[in-house]
């Protein structure tokens, strides 16, 4: 059986790898506790999820948090990676 440690750490492999295979976005333990950012921020991807959401455009979310389209664009995409990659394979 696998534990809650188990399950984190594979997490947060998971998220690594993912993140390996994504432009614009960076895991890492150093950087708000292993959370997604955009690379080179401290800007978490679910920060621009949660920014659209509330119904801010793209446009205000770029101007608010000193980002590119690009940088969402990459965001979102990463999102789609996370929730179309399996996890694990039986």
């Amino acid at each position: 059986m696998i534990g809650k440690q188990d399950l984190e750490f594979l997490g947060k492999q998971y998220l690594e790898i993912l993140a390996k295979k994504s432009n614009g976005i960076n895991v890492s333990s150093n950087i708000l506790g292993g959370m997604p950012v955009v690379k080179g921020t401290r800007i978490n991807v679910s920060l621009i999820l949660a920014c659209l959401r509330d119904e801010m455009t793209i446009e205000e979310i770029c101007e608010d948090y000193s980002l590119e389209y690009e940088d969402v664009f990459n965001a979102l995409n990463f999102v789609i990676k996370v929730l179309d990659y399996p996890y694990y394979e039986e």
